[in-house]
């Protein structure tokens, strides 16, 4: 909801910073198949498999790891995607590297 609010201009860009409950998101490439963990194996741990309307794959959430949605509108930076998301990646592994740690995009 917020996205398309963001798309018509009536929010501003958000960065959404959160904690998801133990799952495996499937982005549009992502099928079951992909999910290591077998449908019994993560239904006992309470772990769900969720579709998303994301690109990728397949990605697992778990306890303490923190997440960050960027719901920025490209348009009005004037950026493509692919410039967007490489941009994105540097700034995360100039970041952190403030911190001592190191990453790469």
């Amino acid at each position: 909801e917020e996205a398309k609010c963001v798309k018509k201009g009536s929010l501003p860009s958000l960065l959404i910073s959160l904690q998801h409950k133990p799952c495996f998101t499937l982005g549009k490439r992502g099928k079951l198949d992909d999910v290591l963990a077998r449908d019994e194996e993560a239904k006992c741990d309470g772990v769900e498999v969720v579709r998303s309307n994301r690109g990728g794959e397949v990605t697992y959430h778990g306890p303490g790891q923190v997440v960050v949605y960027p719901i920025v509108n490209l348009r009005t930076i004037k950026f493509g995607p692919r410039k967007y998301v490489e941009t994105l990646e540097d700034a995360v592994v100039d970041t952190v590297a403030e911190m001592g740690l190191s990453a790469r995009g």
